[in-house]
C-alpha cells in the first residue's frame, strides 16, 4: 500500500476452541491474531451481484478448507454485518450456524480431521459500510463517475463476504462478478469468461486467480473504463482509466514494464502472477493497493504535462508493482511485521531510481528519509522499534516507520554486504518463501543461510531495538606526528531499547595527494582511531555515502566545510555541510562558495537545498534577492521553486513585484503556489486581494488555489472568512474544501469568529466525504476546543473508516486533558 501524501518542497501498509467464549476465526487484538487458526483456507469462489443504487452486494461465497486438527465440527469466518440467508456443504446439504454480525460459525455433524477437505457455500447479502465502496455522481459532483471498488488490507474484506480475514493464510480465489453491462469488471488473475444478459441489462465477468495469496488482496473494481495495453517479459499489462484521461495516461505508466523487467531480474524471480492491471479510481484513500495481479491507483495519478514538470507517478507505480513480490508473492505474517511488504516495496522503488536515475537521485531520496528527517521533522518516528512486540492497530503501521525505516535498514544491509551478497540473499529469500506468509524471523534466516554469517548483531539493534545512532566526531591533527585522531562518540541515551550501535562507518579522507578511503568499525559508545598522513588532511567525511540512519554532529572549520562544499563528489555530501555553514552569516568566503555552487553544481537537490540556505547566510546581504533571480533561472522547476520560497524572507516591493510576475508566467503549478505562499509574507497588504483571485481555476491537485487558502489566514484578515465558510460546502473539490476547514482552524484558534467556525467544522464531521470528515476532526485538533468532545466520542462509535476513527481518537485524547476549554 502506499499513502497518499502532500508533495514536499523537496523530495525525498479463526477458531478459539473455548466454548466458554465467542468463537473467532481471526480474532485480534490490536492486529494481532488472539488464538491460532484452525483450518488451512484452500480456496475462495465469489458468486456475487453488485447493486450500486442499492449499495448492496447480493450471491454466493465458497469457501474450501481442510481442517488443522482431529476431533473439530465447529468452524468460524469472518463476516460483518451481513443478511446470512444459508449455508450448504458443497453437495448442496444445509448445515446448522450462527451469526453474531462480526462472525459466522458453522457447525457439521461429524468431527473432521486434516485428511478432510471441505467446502461450503455460504448464502448472503450486505450494504457494506467498509472494504466495499459505491462511488456515484450527485447534485454536488455531477461529473464523478460511477464505481464499485474495494480495499482489503488490513482487515476489510470481512465487510463485503465471509472470509478468513488475516494474512497469515493464502488460497487461491475466484471472482463471478454480476455488474452493468457497461461496465469493466477488474479483478485477480485471469478472465475464464464472461457472459452478457441483455434483458437485465447486466453482464457476468469471471475470474480466476490460480495461485495462493492472502484474502486481504481479493479485489474488485467495477466501472467505466479504457484500457490500454502493452506486452512486458511475456506479461500483458492493462492500464484502466478514464476516457478523457487517455493522452496523459502515457506519463503514469510508461515505465511499468521497465519496472518489471528490472524487479523480475534483480529480484531472481519472474514477475509471479498471470496478468498486471493498474487501474484508477475515484475518492480512493490511499495512493495505491497492491491486489494480486490487479493494483487500485488514485486517480490523481494521471497528470496533465504542467504537472510533470514537477511530479512524475513513477514512485507510486514502482511501489505497488515491487509489491506483487514483497507482500503479495510473500506476505508478511500479521501486521506487526508489515515491513516486510511496505518496507521491502520501500526499499525497490528507491533500487529502481537508481537503475532509471542514477545513484545520486536515489541516495539523496534516502538521504533524505534517513540522515533529514532523524535530525529534523521526524527525530522521534526513527526512535520507535520496526518489529512491534507489542499490539498495533490493525492499520496502523506507526508514523510510517515500517515504510521509511524498513527501506533504510534494507539499504544498510546492501552497503554491509555489498551488491553481489546482497542481491543473492534476496533471491534465496523470495524463493525459499515463495506463495508463503513469512515473518522477520525467517527473513533473517533466510538472510544468514545466504550469506553464510551470523548477521543478528545486525538485525536485532535494527528491527527489534529503537533510535538510533546519534554520533559526535571529532577530527584532530597532530603536526608533529603527523597523525590524525579520529574520535567517535555515540550520544543517543541509552536503555534496555536504545543500544550502542555495532556498525561499520565509511571514510573519506582527502589531503592534497590522495583520497583514501577507510572503513572503521564501531561498537562502543566512545572510541579513538588514528591514521598516518604525510600532510593535514582537506577533509573528513564520516559515512561517506550517508549510508547510516544516523545524525552526525563534526566539528569542523569554515575551510574544512567549504572544501567539502566545493570538492565533495557525493551530492549528500555537499548538502551535508550547509547547516554548519548557515552560522557563518554574512560571510563572503561562505556566499561566493554557495553563489559558486548554485550556478555550477551537477546536482538539482544541492542546487535547490543551497537556495534555501543562502537567505540565512546572507540575511543581510545587498544582492540577496540577485542571487535568487538567478537561482529562479534554473531549468529545473524544483530548483524554482526553492528560489521562490527563499524569497518570502525578503520583504521588498521589488520582490513583491517579481513574485506576482512568476505567478503569472512559471510553467510550474508548484512554482506558482509557492510563489502565493511568499507573497503573503512580503506583501500583506496588496496580498489578499491577489490571493482571493488566485482561488479561481484550475491546476493539477488544485495546488495553486490550495496554496493560496493556507496563506489567507496569516494575513489576518477577517474578509477572509465567509470566503474559507463557503468554500468547505459540497460542491467545491475536495482538495479546497479541506485546506478551507484547516484554514478556519487558524482563524478560531485566533478568536476570530470562533463559534461560526466550531459550528461548521462541527457539521462537517457527517459529511459524505471521508478526507473533509478527517480535516475536519485535524481542524478540531488544532482549535482545542472542549466543546467538540461530545460530537468526537460519537464519531468514534459510528464512523466506519478506521484511519478517520484513529484521528478521532487521538484528538479526543487531546481534547480530554483537563484545563481544556470547554
Amino acid at each position: 500500500m502506499s499513502f497518499h501524501r502532500t508533495m514536499r518542497l523537496l523530495p525525498r501498509v479463526m477458531l478459539i476452541a473455548l466454548l466458554s467464549r465467542p468463537l473467532n476465526s481471526t480474532a485480534f487484538q490490536s492486529g494481532q491474531r488472539v488464538a491460532p487458526r484452525t483450518y488451512d483456507l484452500l480456496h475462495v469462489k465469489l458468486d456475487l451481484n453488485f447493486d450500486d443504487d442499492k449499495k448492496s452486494v447480493t450471491g454466493t461465497t465458497s469457501l474450501t478448507f481442510v481442517p488443522l486438527s482431529d476431533s473439530s465440527n465447529l468452524f468460524a469466518f469472518d463476516a460483518v454485518n451481513m443478511r446470512i440467508n444459508g449455508v450448504k456443504l458443497s453437495a448442496d446439504e444445509p448445515i446448522p450456524f450462527t451469526y453474531d454480525s462480526t462472525q459466522l460459525i458453522v457447525k457439521l455433524d461429524r468431527l473432521t480431521s486434516p485428511l478432510d477437505t471441505i467446502t461450503i457455500r455460504i448464502s448472503y447479502s450486505c450494504q457494506p459500510k467498509r472494504g466495499l465502496y459505491f462511488i456515484a455522481s450527485d447534485s454536488h459532483y455531477p461529473k464523478k463517475p460511477r464505481q464499485i471498488w474495494s480495499q482489503g488490507q488490513a482487515m476489510d474484506n470481512r465487510y463485503w463476504f465471509p472470509c478468513y480475514d488475516f494474512p497469515d493464510d493464502k488460497a487461491t480465489s475466484e471472482m463471478i462478478a454480476t455488474v452493468r453491462s457497461s461496465y469493466s469488471v477488474i479483478s485477480n488473475g485471469r478472465i475464464v469468461d464472461v457472459r452478457n444478459h441483455e434483458e437485465s441489462h447486466t453482464k457476468t465477468v469471471h475470474y480466476l486467480q490460480s495461485k495462493p495469496h492472502s484474502t486481504y488482496l481479493i479485489s474488485i473494481i467495477a466501472g467505466e473504463y479504457v484500457t490500454l495495453k502493452e506486452m512486458a517479459d511475456s506479461i500483458p499489462l492493462f492500464y484502466n482509466i478514464y476516457p478523457d484521461q487517455v493522452s496523459d495516461a502515457h506519463r503514469s505508466f510508461q515505465h511499468t514494464g521497465d519496472m518489471l523487467r528490472f524487479f523480475s531480474r534483480q529480484i531472481g524471480v519472474p514477475y509471479p502472477w498471470d496478468k498486471y492491471d493498474q487501474t484508477v479510481i475515484a475518492d480512493f484513500m490511499f495512493g495505491g493497493m497492491e491486489n494480486t495481479s490487479a493494483t487500485t491507483l488514485t486517480d490523481n495519478t494521471i497528470h496533465d504535462n504542467r504537472a510533470h514538470l514537477d511530479i512524475s507517478s513513477d514512485n507510486l507505480i514502482a511501489h505497488e508493482l515491487a509489491h506483487q513480490w514483497w507482500g503479495d508473492l510473500l506476505t508478511c505474517r500479521d501486521w506487526p511485521n508489515a515491513w516486510l511488504n511496505e518496507g521491502f516495496a520501500n526499499y525497490f522503488t528507491g533500487a529502481y531510481t537508481e537503475y532509471r536515475l542514477g545513484i545520486a537521485e536515489a541516495a539523496y531520496s534516502f538521504f533524505s528519509a534517513g540522515k533529514c528527517n532523524a535530525k529534523n521533522n521526524d527525530r522521534q518516528r526513527y526512535k520507535n522499534i520496526m518489529v512491534y512486540d507489542k499490539r498495533i492497530a490493525s492499520t496502523e503501521f506507526p508514523d510510517g516507520l515500517a515504510y521509511f525505516k524498513g527501506g533504510l535498514v534494507l539499504r544498510m544491509l546492501r552497503h554491509i554486504l555489498g551488491d553481489s551478497v546482497f542481491w543473492k540473499g534476496i533471491n534465496h529469500y523470495a524463493k525459499k518463501f515463495s506463495y508463503q506468509t513469512v515473518s522477520t524471523e525467517e527473513f533473517v534466516q533466510a538472510i544468514n543461510e545466504s550469506v553464510g554469517r551470523d548477521l543478528n548483531w545486525f538485525f536485532d539493534q535494527w528491527l527489534y531495538k529503537k533510535g538510533f545512532p546519534e554520533f559526535h566526531v571529532e577530527a584532530r591533527w597532530d603536526k608533529e606526528k603527523r597523525v590524525l585522531a579520529l574520535s567517535v562518540k555515540q550520544m543517543q541515551t541509552l536503555s534496555d531499547s536504545v543500544p550502542v550501535f555495532k556498525t561499520p562507518v565509511d571514510l573519506l579522507i582527502v589531503t592534497s595527494k590522495e583520497k583514501r578511503h577507510q572503513v572503521i568499525e564501531i561498537s562502543k559508545a566512545s572510541e579513538e582511531f588514528s591514521f598516518s598522513f604525510p600532510e593535514k588532511p582537506l577533509m573528513v567525511r564520516f559515512d561517506e555515502g550517508s549510508w547510516l540512519l544516523c545524525t552526525v554532529e563534526q566539528a569542523r572549520t569554515k575551510q574544512e566545510l567549504l572544501y567539502q562544499l566545493l570538492n565533495d563528489e557525493d551530492p549528500c555530501g555537499r548538502i551535508e555541510v550547509l547547516d554548519d555553514l548557515v552560522e557563518y552569516v554574512d560571510d563572503k568566503d561562505v556566499i561566493h562558495a554557495m553563489k559558486k555552487t548554485l550556478s555550477e553544481d551537477p546536482f538539482w537537490g544541492v542546487r535547490a537545498e543551497i537556495l534555501g540556505k543562502l537567505v540565512l547566510v546572507g540575511k543581510n546581504g545587498k544582492n540577496l534577492f540577485s542571487i535568487l533571480t538567478d537561482g529562479y533561472k534554473d531549468i529545473d522547476s524544483r530548483v524554482r521553486r526553492a528560489a521562490v520560497q527563499a524569497m518570502g524572507k525578503i520583504r521588498t516591493d521589488a520582490t513583491a513585484r517579481f513574485l506576482r510576475d512568476v505567478y503569472q508566467r512559471d510553467s510550474s503549478y508548484y512554482v506558482a503556489a509557492v510563489s502565493l505562499t511568499s507573497i503573503a509574507q512580503v506583501d500583506s497588504i496588496r496580498g489578499f486581494d491577489f490571493l482571493l483571485n488566485a482561488l479561481n481555476g484550475y491546476s493539477y491537485q488544485y495546488v495553486v488555489q490550495t496554496a493560496a487558502i493556507a496563506q489567507l489566514p496569516h494575513l489576518n484578515d477577517d474578509r477572509a472568512i465567509p470566503v474559507l465558510l463557503q468554500k468547505t460546502r459540497p460542491g467545491e473539490p475536495v482538495q479546497i474544501r479541506n485546506a478551507s476547514t484547516l484554514g478556519l482552524a487558524t482563524f478560531a484558534l485566533n478568536g476570530k469568529q470562533r463559534q461560526i467556525i466550531l459550528e461548521t467544522i462541527l457539521n462537517l464531521l457527517d459529511d459524505s466525504s471521508p478526507s473533509v470528515r478527517n480535516s475536519a476532526i485535524t481542524a478540531l485538533k488544532r482549535i482545542n476546543d472542549g466543546g467538540a468532545v461530545e460530537k468526537l466520542r460519537d464519531v468514534v462509535k459510528r464512523e466506519p473508516l478506521e484511519f478517520i476513527q484513529r484521528n478521532a481518537r487521538e484528538t479526543l485524547k487531546i481534547l480530554e486533558l483537563p484545563n481544556r476549554k470547554k
